[in-house]
């Protein structure tokens, strides 16, 4: 059975009736003219928000891609931070080799031989003068007849051995005598026990009044002396004719004093006063990623300990004071007076013949200069006052002990730093230690450009001009630092690409350079796949430098590279510090906090055919009630065209094409049905290469019989429009950039009416 169908009054625009008479036979067609809307005025801005436009800029994927200038000009932008994680391992291990210092105590030094005063001896009067008789005063002195030597036996409890380096020992003698003496003759004796006696040194006073004191000086270098003796003898003169009186009467010849004069001895039994002796050394440090070639090269500490050990005391005798000084190690504030000094003193001094176990000292915020990769340490130490005990010590003897600077961690260091490698981000060792593989998720940085991918669908075949890539950084590191990376991109299309400079350029890796390890699923990155960059060093400590560098058409495959529409960016890299072993500074942390930035300015050419497409909301109400001798209507579309007016503010020119498609998005026609498009014409450009004014126009498209029995089951409408630029030159856009259509069918629909 036939069914009848009414138009929607809101379909139908206008309806004309183009056959109204009677007509003569019982059978006779009825003509109308209806127009049915496709699209009403929509104007598509390029970029923008909302509906009707060919970018929408709120939609999430979009929503942080575009950057609008003041002129409405647009540009792709996206600002990713690297996070390379803790890159301390750019701060050089700095080690000093453990060290053993031996501080002989050298040449001794003798001072008193006894500890009694004003006596440690003495010859008689007769002994000396062979006089039988005491005179009285006043008596004549008889004239000299004999002169015999007589041993005085020394108290000299303070000394009992020595073998002697150098110096003299002096003895003070005292006329007790009564009368003047010529002078006194002494001889030392050494009267080692169990050994024969042996003269030493012999000296003799000058004229010596009566009750006056004398002087010798026995030279001792090179002696040994044990259990020491003096022999004297005096000489007088009394002429018969005027011979000297007694002055008072006689007494004897008295040994005052004996003392070392500069005496200094390699082997000594004695009790001894203080004895200072000293030393001095050096530690190397370990040169392999640090080297102090100046004054004033140092590093900081932030940790570490200095450590003293073992200290032996070899001597017989204790050390009352031991101080380790190193005028190289400073605490704040770094004066010279801030020296380190480490002492072993009074309940800590280090007793005869013992072993110390040392001390740690924490080396936290001291700064260590160390010229020629030296460290130079002092030993000064003082033995103690033995009294009057008695000690046997050597000038070998020596008190040792072990140096070390262990667990250093180096907050600041200024002098050379070695070159070395760093790794840009975390090392996961199930690929290889100290390898960075692009596609290990826990090594490679990865960016992802959101909305890339669905602007690659709305956009296709325009090459960007004049597009971008920039590492933005801020970085404390005060040494020349070189960036060897691989940076990576791919589509949504699964097309790959690799960001390399250019043949000659500052970025081109080559295979002489010195960096490895860099992989992709396990193997090598070739050089040429590589790029490099310098990193601008910060010039102080207490500043960091901020820097760009800018990877773009002059220098790099950078346009190749993102017109390859990028979704996913992936970076890889190490660090070479101070490649050429220049002077400079590195602090922890280290700060090397880069940002990559895309730029990509919607300014481009067209050396292909570029594509838009957009896909209006449900629109079946327009269509469904269209007849079709497919639904077996009483109403015919007999002929029909699509009515296309266009004003293109595009600098653009467009081929506009319209597919009709069902509720399951299948194609149902393509309008035109050929090869060829609608052609738009493309806005005027200014001098800026911007669109100035519109290009209007009104096109009609005829549709076949097979597209006019088919109009009904349309549901959505799929706006498809091919641009180029005119020659392939350079075009720029503006957010406010349009393009506004009007679409209508205009449709003849016929009814047959059947006579009774």
């Amino acid at each position: 059975m036939k069914r009848s169908t009414t138009l929607i009054g809101g379909l139908i625009i206008a309806v004309a009736i183009t056959a109204c008479e009677v007509p003569k036979s019982p059978d006779f067609t009825t003509s109308q003219k209806i127009e049915a809307p496709i699209l009403l005025n929509k104007t598509y801005q390029m970029i923008g928000s909302g509906q009707n436009v060919f970018i929408d800029t709120t939609k999430s994927d979009f929503d942080s891609l575009f950057t609008f200038d003041g002129d409405n000009f647009i540009t792709i932008a996206k600002d990713e931070q690297f996070d390379f994680g803790n890159l301390d391992d750019a701060i050089p291990t700095v080690s000093v080799s453990p060290t053993t210092f031996n501080a002989e105590v050298g040449s001794l030094e003798i001072g008193s031989f006894s500890s009694a005063s004003g006596n440690l001896g003495e010859a008689s009067f007769a002994d000396l003068t062979g006089i039988g008789a005491s005179p009285n005063q006043g008596d004549p002195v008889p004239p000299q007849t004999v002169s015999p030597q007589i041993t005085i036996d020394l108290n000299t409890d303070r000394f009992e051995s020595a073998d002697f380096s150098s110096g003299a020992l002096e003895i003070r003698l005292t006329n007790n005598l009564g009368f003047n003496l010529d002078d006194i003759t002494v001889t030392l004796v050494s009267s080692p026990a169990g050994g024969p006696d042996t003269d030493i040194a012999t000296d003799a006073t000058p004229f010596l009044a009566d009750g006056s004191e004398g002087v010798v000086v026995l030279d001792l270098a090179g002696q040994t002396v044990a259990n020491p003796q003096v022999r004297v003898s005096i000489n007088w003169t009394s002429p018969a004719g005027s011979p000297q009186t007694f002055q008072r009467s006689p007494q004897s010849l008295v040994v005052n004093n004996a003392e070392g004069v500069g005496l200094t001895a390699s082997s000594i039994t004695a009790a001894l006063d203080p004895q200072s002796f000293n030393s001095s050394g050096n530690s190397s440090f370990s040169n392999s990623e640090f080297s102090f070639t100046a004054a004033d090269h140092y590093v900081e500490v932030s940790s570490g300990q200095l450590l003293l050990q073992n200290i032996v005391n070899q001597m017989g005798v204790g050390v009352e004071v031991l101080e380790i000084s190193f005028p190289g190690i400073l605490a704040p504030p770094y004066d010279p007076s801030d020296s380190l000094v480490v002492s072993f003193s009074g309940a800590n001094a280090i007793a005869a013949n013992s072993v110390n176990p040392g001390t740690a000292i924490d080396l936290g915020a001291y700064r260590i200069y160390a010229q020629g990769d030296q460290i130079q340490y002092n030993i000064n130490a003082i033995t103690e006052d033995t009294q009057n005990s008695l000690v046997t010590i050597t000038e070998t003897d020596q008190v040792s002990a072990d140096i070390g600077v262990v667990n250093l961690e180096i907050s600041f260091a200024r002098g050379i730093v070695e070159a070395q490698n760093v790794l840009l981000g975390d090392d996961d060792p199930s690929n290889g230690v100290d390898v960075l593989d692009l596609f290990n998720d826990l090594e490679s940085q990865l960016t992802e450009i959101d909305g890339l991918a669905d602007f690659s669908s709305k956009i296709d075949g325009f090459e960007f001009n004049n597009p971008s890539i920039s590492f933005n950084y801020s970085t404390n590191i005060g040494v020349s630092t070189t960036v060897y990376g691989v940076i990576w991109g791919r589509n949504a299309n699964n097309e790959s690409l690799f960001l390399t400079g250019d043949l000659g350029s500052p970025f081109e890796v080559t295979a002489s350079d010195p960096v490895t390890g860099l992989t992709a699923n396990g193997s090598d990155i070739q050089p040429l796949n590589l790029i490099k960059f310098d990193v601008q060093s910060a010039t102080d400590e207490n500043n960091t430098s901020t820097a760009s560098v800018t990877f773009d058409t002059d220098n790099t495959n950078v346009a190749e590279f993102l017109n390859n529409l990028p979704n996913e960016i992936r970076f890889i890299g190490k660090a070479l510090i101070n490649e050429n072993g220049e002077e400079g500074f590195i602090q922890s942390p280290v700060e090397f906090d880069p940002t990559i930035s895309v730029q990509i300015p919607l300014a481009f050419s067209t050396p292909d055919a570029a594509t838009f497409s957009d896909t209006t909301e449900d629109n079946r109400s327009s269509f469904e009630d269209l007849p079709s001798v497919e639904k077996d209507d009483d109403y015919v579309i007999k002929e029909g065209s699509i009515i296309l007016d266009y004003q293109n503010g595009l600098p653009l020119a467009l081929d506009i094409s319209i597919n009709l498609l069902d509720e399951n998005y299948n194609l149902i026609t393509s309008i035109p049905d050929g090869v060829n498009g609608i052609q738009f014409g493309p806005a005027g450009v200014d001098a800026n290469n911007f669109a100035s004014g519109t290009f209007n126009d009104q096109l009609q498209i005829s549709l076949s019989e097979s597209q006019l029995q088919q109009l009904y089951k349309t549901v959505f409408i799929e706006l498809n429009a091919t641009v180029i630029t005119n020659n392939n030159s350079e075009v720029r856009i503006r957010t406010s950039d349009s393009v506004s259509i009007s679409a209508r069918a205009e449709l003849v629909v016929e009814n047959e009416v059947k006579g009774n």
